[in-house]
């Protein structure tokens, strides 16, 4: 699942709006929209229709396209402007007289009815009605220019009244549903979250158990049995005791190949130390690992000391050696790459 998608999910997810089938619906609705534009008889211009149809198209785009939920006021004013200026660009180049035919639908009207409907929808209600009275305003300014009258635009425009009317029922009874969804969405991956952060925690807690059962256990349950403590095993108890300590300071070091070649350098009388001050990727921590092994495995005698560092840093990791009161240091790049300074 796709966790952020699904905590983003709006009234568009819930009402299909961005699905496969919405886009299908879209994309035939206006596809039917621009042929009765362009095989209108009353229409004049083609350019125009056509800039008025691609206002209409992109306050449609915009509409199943823009983000948040609601929808800001910046993109819901943008989308009422795009479906404002499309209506005044169809109407304007409309072949005069219109009045007394038979002629009382235009195609930009079932657009601006669809797109401000949607836009009541998806929270924006305001704008939704802000776009209405500008379509009224734009219908009743071409009735008077071609008539004298503004009545004749105003009435037409009422027809887009009731589809306004059902979308304002709408969001007024369906979007604290949505909101209450979307609320108890976000608390469902909030408790999975902290679910799986338990979870790993007690798979730490229980590897870190086994670790300690495997290298400590025995040795205790050794000296449990009573006798004498001999210098070997004193020496394993250090060794021990600092292999349970690099889990401790550098857990992510301390893989089993680390690990390994630790003990094998203290055994030659190396002192190891392992430091945890950051985080890597995978692919970066592995190589990492793979260098510190391969450094550790060669270690006779002296002092090492390990770092993962934290970010931001020239080197992801430094690898300080001491032998013989020389010392060296290796940098280690986010590439990969190492850098030696004597």
């Amino acid at each position: 699942m796709n966790t952020k998608r699904f905590l983003d999910a709006d009234v568009r997810d819930f009402t299909g709006l961005v699905s496969w089938g919405g886009w299908t619906v879209f994309g035939w609705f206006f596809a039917g929209v621009i042929g009765e534009s362009f095989l209108d008889q009353f229409n004049t211009s083609i350019p125009v229709i056509a800039l008025a149809l691609l206002f209409l198209l992109l306050g449609g785009l915009g509409l199943m396209l823009l983000p948040g939920d609601p929808l800001p006021a910046r993109y819901a004013a943008i989308v009422v402007g795009c479906v404002t200026c499309g209506s005044a660009l169809e109407m304007a180049q409309l072949r005069p007289p219109i009045l007394g035919e038979d002629h009382l639908y235009f195609p930009q009207m079932i657009v601006s009815a669809a797109v401000l409907t949607f836009l009541c929808a998806r929270g924006a209600m305001l704008w939704g009605w802000i776009g209405w009275v500008s379509f009224a305003a734009v219908m009743s300014g071409w009735s008077f220019s071609v008539s004298g009258s503004l009545m004749f635009g105003f009435v037409l425009s009422l027809q887009n009244l009731p589809p306004m009317l059902m979308a304002t029922l709408f969001t007024l009874a369906i979007r604290p549903a949505v909101d209450q969804i979307v609320r108890l969405r976000r608390q469902a991956v909030n408790v999975a979250a902290t679910e799986g952060a338990i979870a790993a925690r007690s798979e730490e807690r229980d590897r870190e158990l086994e670790a300690i059962r495997q290298q400590a256990v025995p040795m205790l349950e050794q000296i449990a049995r009573g006798g004498s403590i001999t210098d070997d095993m004193r020496r394993e108890c250090r060794l021990i005791e600092a292999a349970l300590r690099d889990r401790l300071s550098g857990r992510s070091l301390a893989n089993d190949e680390v690990a390994a070649a630790a003990r094998s350098a203290r055994e030659r009388g190396a002192r190891v130390v392992l430091v945890e001050d950051g985080q890597l990727d995978d692919d970066v921590l592995r190589t990492v690992q793979q260098r510190l092994a391969s450094e550790l495995n060669i270690l006779q005698g002296g002092a090492a000391t390990a770092r993962i560092l934290p970010a931001g840093r020239q080197y992801v990791a430094t690898f300080v050696f001491e032998q013989n009161g020389e010392f060296e240091q290796m940098g280690i790049l986010a590439n990969g790459n190492v850098e030696v300074h004597a």
